[in-house]
C-alpha cells in the first residue's frame, strides 16, 4: 500500500474538498459540470468525468482560497479580530529543524484552518448558486438559510481556532534557541 504523505493529505483537504462543494454550486448553472457529476438523466459517471471533477475541484478550491484570503484573512481575522501572523526571524529558516517544525505546524494546524475557512466560502458560494437556480421563497429556504448561517459560523470558529493554534506554534518555533530541540 503506498504511503500518503501528511502534506499531500493536508493539501487535499484544504483545496479539493471545498473545491468539490464550490464546483457543485457552479454545476447548478453549467450543464457540462453537472454531467461530470453524473447528475443529469442522460449522463453516467465516467472515469473522464471523475478526472475533470478532480482537476476542476482543485482549481475551484485554489480560487476559493483566494476569496478566503480576501474576505476572512484580511477583513475578518486581521482587521476585525486583530489576529495577525506573528513576526518571524527569517534567518532561522536556514536551520533544518526550524523548517521541519514549520512544516509540521502547517500540516497539523494551518491545513485544517485552510479547510475550515475555504469550506465556509465554498458553502456560501454553493448556497448562492442553489438560490439562483431555485428562485422563490419557502419554509425550506428559511430552514436552509438558518442551516447555512450556523454551518458557516461553526466553520469560521473552527478556522479561527486552528489559525490561533498555528500562530501559537509559530511563536514557539521562532522563540526556540539555536541547537534546542523542538518538543
Amino acid at each position: 500500500m503506498p504511503n500518503i504523505e501528511p502534506g499531500t493529505f493536508g493539501l487535499a483537504i484544504a483545496f479539493m474538498a471545498p473545491g468539490v462543494v464550490g464546483l457543485w454550486g457552479i454545476g447548478q448553472h453549467v450543464p457540462t459540470i453537472r454531467e461530470w457529476f453524473g447528475a443529469t438523466p442522460q449522463s453516467q459517471a465516467t472515469a473522464g468525468g471523475f478526472l475533470f471533477v478532480l482537476l476542476a475541484a482543485i482549481a475551484v478550491g485554489v480560487f476559493l482560497s483566494g476569496l478566503r484570503q480576501l474576505l476572512l484573512d484580511q477583513l475578518l481575522f486581521e482587521r476585525l479580530l486583530d489576529l495577525k501572523r506573528p513576526s518571524a526571524d527569517e534567518s532561522k529558516l536556514a536551520q533544518p529543524e526550524v523548517r521541519d517544525a514549520i512544516r509540521f505546524s502547517a500540516d497539523s494546524y494551518y491545513r485544517y484552518y485552510q479547510f475550515y475557512a475555504n469550506m465556509a466560502v465554498a458553502v456560501a458560494v454553493a448556497y448562492v448558486a442553489w438560490v439562483f437556480d431555485n428562485p422563490g421563497w419557502s419554509g425550506w429556504r428559511f430552514g436552509g438559510l438558518l442551516l447555512l448561517f450556523s454551518t458557516i459560523f461553526v466553520l469560521i470558529m473552527s478556522a479561527k481556532y486552528s489559525l490561533e493554534r498555528y500562530y501559537t506554534s509559530l511563536r514557539g518555533i521562532f522563540l526556540m534557541k539555536e541547537g534546542e530541540p523542538d518538543e
